[in-house]
């Protein structure tokens, strides 16, 4: 119930998602989220999808079909979210980031972590096959505290890509 005490919704935002297929739902949920907050003015400016991709293979589409760059290139983009599979550092997270900062410095980036080692391989991982387990049943017999490492070192990886992106931005920022 709502009281007189209770702070306004913030404004909503414009948000782009590129995603596969485990990050692909996100933008309805982001819309349902918003609108039971009472949050006016959020709206899903875009989605990309493409199963089982990489944030690479996003940025790589034919500028025909690619409705991402376009997007980061009006500026109108307020939150811009990302997930890459596995083949972390993703050049194209930070290829999406410079794109997206130069046309919008206040631009926010998510990187959602959805699509981790121990999950069965794609053809478009063939760099990191040696990370990931050949096959749902072989996934299913594995203690969970074996697959740590390999879920432990692609965090470690894409962290360290996004601290490095956040450090640059922060410096290009200051210097306007």
């Amino acid at each position: 119930q709502a009281t007189a005490q209770q702070p306004d919704a913030p404004p909503g935002v414009r948000v782009f998602t590129t995603a596969h297929s485990f990050h692909a739902f996100v933008p309805l949920m982001l819309d349902e989220i918003a609108r039971e907050a009472g949050i006016r003015g959020h709206r899903q400016v875009g989605l990309q999808a493409l199963g089982g991709s990489t944030v690479i293979r996003h940025w790589n589409r034919p500028d025909s079909v690619n409705t991402a760059k376009p997007a980061l290139q009006s500026g109108q983009v307020d939150v811009f979210t990302m997930s890459p599979v596995v083949a972390v550092p993703d050049d194209g997270i930070t290829r999406f980031a410079e794109l997206g900062l130069e046309n919008n410095p206040d631009l926010r980036l998510v990187v959602q972590a959805s699509w981790i080692p121990g999950e069965q391989s794609l053809p478009v991982l063939e760099p990191e096959r040696d990370r990931w387990l050949e096959d749902n049943a072989t996934r299913d017999r594995t203690a969970v505290a074996d697959l740590w490492p390999a879920i432990d070192s692609f965090r470690g990886r894409l962290e360290a890509q996004v601290d490095a992106l956040d450090r640059k931005s922060t410096r290009l920022n200051s210097s306007h």
